[in-house]
């Protein structure tokens, strides 16, 4: 959700009291850093979804739950943000859950929970990638 203001206080929102270096560190994380002072209005589908990421990000959680959250994004930015989540999980000391299909950012994933037909499947990531990453 993005809401009638410029990005920055989009970004703001997820924590009012962070520094102007907080939103910029979380903008620059998600590769939005050069859009942080214009109005969302401009921004694509995938832009968009970086600043809500970048609002995710500002609140330091413990656990983050990612549901496709690289849908509308071009292959370069999935590949940028994927890069950006080992410093993301390193800097804010978080585990990331992601439910996601796209293939660069299955081999950022360390522990895998396959399911087919609504049951758990035990498969180790070797196997699941050697499946899945032809």
């Amino acid at each position: 959700m993005i809401f009638d203001r410029n990005n920055y206080e989009n970004i703001l929102y997820g924590k009012l009291d962070s520094s102007r270096d907080d939103v910029e560190k979380v903008a620059k994380m998600c590769n939005i850093e050069n859009k942080i002072d214009e109005s969302y209005i401009a921004l694509s589908g995938g832009e968009k979804q970086r600043i809500c990421i970048a609002r995710a990000l500002i609140k330091k959680p413990k656990i983050l739950i990612f549901d496709e959250c690289t849908s509308a994004l071009d292959e370069k930015n999935v590949r940028e943000i994927g890069k950006n989540l080992e410093q993301i999980i390193q800097e804010l000391n978080c585990t990331i859950i992601m439910i996601e299909h796209k293939k660069d950012i299955l081999k950022l994933c360390n522990k895998f929970i396959f399911l087919t037909d609504g049951e758990i499947e035990n498969k180790d990531k070797d196997e699941i990638l050697s499946l899945y990453l032809k």
